[in-house]
This record gives C-alpha cells, structure tokens and sequence, in this order.
C-alpha cells in the first residue's frame, strides 16, 4: 500500500452541464498516470490510453493537467513524495549513523522494493525515460534531474562521513555517490526484468565488497616492541 499523500484535489470534470458533476480525483488520476507513465515509458502511453485509464475525455485531461507533458511531471512529483524507494532513500540518508550504513540500507531496500510485484518493477526514475526523442527532451532532462539529486543527497552524505573518518582520505565522495547509484540503475534494469529479492541482495552484497574502507592502524600494542623483521599488516 502507497503512502497517503496529504489532501486529495478534487475538481468538476468539464464539459457536464446537466446532472450532477462528476467530481474528479487528482491524486487518483496521477497515481493511475503514473502507472502507465512507468510501464509504458512516456512516449508509449498515448492520449488515449490516459484518457480511459483516467476514465475522463480528452478536454477534460487537458483541462485539468494542461498536456501530456505536464501530466508526466506531475506524475513524476507523485513518485518522488509518495512512492517507496524515493522515500526509503531520503530515511536511510537521514537516520543512518554513517555513509556505509546509509547506503547498506539503500541497496537492501532497492532490493526489497524493485522485484515485479512490489510494484511495477524498478525504479521509476533510475530506469526510466532514458531514450527519448529530441521532441520530448526535457521530459528525459526532468527524469535526469531527479537521479541527480538523488546522487547529489548521497554525495552530501558521503561527504559529511569523510569529515569524520568514516572513509580514506582519497576516497571521492562524488565517485562513491556515482557508483551507487550506478548498480541502483543496474538493479533497476534487472527486476525489470525479472530478478528476484535474492538476487538483488546478491548483487547488492557485491557491490558493498568495493566499499572503501578505513586502513588499518599503524600503531603496534605498546606492550610488543615490533623488530626489523615484523611483516606489514596486509594490505597496507
């Protein structure tokens, strides 16, 4: 079940005159959208496709989202404030105590939530509307914008567990944020097409064995007095 969103919109579908109006359920509708947005892809779901799973005429659409275009964006806001992974990330980065815990987190539940089934499968914005024609630019830049600040968010976190020794000095946060989303991306392409839990945890798992972590102390017990002989701690 979706989180609730506040206060659900409601508005008089045009064009009825007689009768008693057909309230309208705006945040009904955009979840519906939504729905067709990620399965179809924006440029495969068709005005009318829209039209009959939102189950009102074509001046009424328009009406009430102004285009196609702008009834994607919405859509697209819905996912982000409502939806389950959007909102697992945002509580993982916020609560966690360190970058690593943060993204374990983020990887377990991309792969709780990404199976078909849990929803439609994937992430909504990790693997959607990467191929659009020239036309419909900005609705891939708008998709685009908000992995990047996902990507940004995780760089922030990255960063602030820098500052305290949570990872090398060399690391790049930038990178590490990169990287993450990147096997998210990949995660997504593959419950798409069809990959289980299980499997997801697995590639998660190996994507967490490149973590960078904290090297090892130099700094020998004082109660041993090393000797010229002593080996270097592995991996120094």
């Amino acid at each position: 079940m979706q989180p609730k969103v506040g206060a659900t919109r409601r508005i008089t579908a045009p064009g009825r005159s007689r009768g008693r109006p057909r309230a309208f359920d705006r945040e009904a509708a955009l979840d519906r959208a939504l729905g067709l947005f990620w399965t179809q892809g924006f440029e495969g779901t068709s005005i009318s496709d829209l039209t009959e799973a939102l189950d009102i005429n074509p001046p009424s659409l328009y009406a009430a989202f102004g285009s196609k275009e702008e009834l994607f964006r919405e859509a697209l806001g819905l996912y982000m404030r409502s939806y389950g992974f959007p909102i697992a990330f945002q509580r993982a980065i916020a609560e966690e105590k360190t970058a690593l815990d943060a993204v374990v987190r983020i990887l377990r539940e991309a792969a709780h939530l990404f199976p078909v089934g849990a929803t439609i499968g994937g992430c909504f914005i990790s693997s959607g509307e990467l191929a659009c024609g020239p036309e419909h630019r900005s609705i891939a830049d708008g998709v685009s914008d908000a992995r990047e600040l996902m990507v940004t968010l995780l760089t922030q976190r990255i960063t602030a567990g820098k500052t305290r020794g949570e990872i090398p000095r060399e690391a790049d946060p930038a990178t590490l944020a990169r990287y993450v989303a990147t096997v998210i991306q990949g995660m997504s392409v593959q419950a798409r097409d069809g990959a289980n839990e299980a499997t997801l945890l697995a590639i998660a798992d190996v994507a967490l064995a490149a973590w960078p972590s904290r090297p090892p102390s130099r700094q020998l017990p004082r109660t041993k007095r090393p000797s010229a002989r002593t080996s270097r701690v592995r991996g120094e």
